[in-house]
C-alpha cells in the first residue's frame, strides 16, 4: 500500500511531548469521548484550545517533509532525516496503520473537555489490542496532554 506521510520533525522538546525525543509519535487533539472531528467533519471544538491560546505551532518548510511510499518505509525515511528528534504522525488513519504495523513508540493525546457525541474516532480500525503505559500528564488551560508509551509492538 502506498501512503503519503507528512512528517513534522520536532527541533526541540515540547511540554506536550514529554519523553519522546527520537521517537515516532502519533499526536492528535481528541474530545473526552474519543472523537477527533464532529459528525459534520468539523474540528473547531477539538482545536479551540490551541488557537485560543495564541500559541499555535506552524511547521516551517525546512521542518516539514513529505514521503510517498509504504508506511514502514516512510517512517524509516523520516527517522533517518530526524536523527534524534521526534517524528510526529498527525493523521488518525495513518496513526492506526502505524500502530497496526508496530511503528509507533508513543501516542500523545491532547484531551479536550468536550463531548462531541459522534464523529470520527481517533482509534477506529485497530487490528489488535495495543497495551499502553501509564500516561505522563501535563495540565494546560482547557486541555490535558497525555503521553502514552506503546508497550506492545507488532
Amino acid at each position: 500500500m502506498k501512503c503519503v506521510l507528512r512528517v513534522v520533525i520536532q527541533a526541540s522538546t515540547s511540554h506536550r511531548w514529554v519523553g519522546t525525543v527520537g521517537d515516532v509519535v502519533a499526536n492528535m487533539s481528541m474530545s473526552l469521548d474519543g472523537y477527533i472531528e464532529d459528525a459534520r467533519g468539523g474540528v473547531d471544538e477539538v482545536f479551540a484550545w490551541l488557537y485560543g491560546s495564541g500559541n499555535a505551532e506552524v511547521a516551517t518548510p525546512a521542518d516539514d517533509r513529505k514521503f510517498t511510499t509504504s508506511e514502514a518505509s516512510a517512517v524509516a525515511q523520516a527517522k533517518a532525516v530526524a536523527g534524534d528528534r521526534t517524528v510526529a504522525v498527525a493523521s488518525a488513519d495513518l496513526a492506526q496503520q502505524c500502530l497496526n504495523l508496530g511503528l509507533l513508540d508513543a501516542i500523545v493525546v491532547d484531551l479536550v473537555p468536550v463531548l462531541l457525541a459522534g464523529g470520527k474516532p481517533f482509534f477506529a480500525n485497530l487490528q489488535q489490542l495495543v497495551a499502553l503505559s501509564t500516561p505522563t500528564v501535563v495540565e494546560g488551560n482547557g486541555i490535558t496532554h497525555l503521553t502514552y508509551r506503546v508497550r506492545n509492538r507488532a
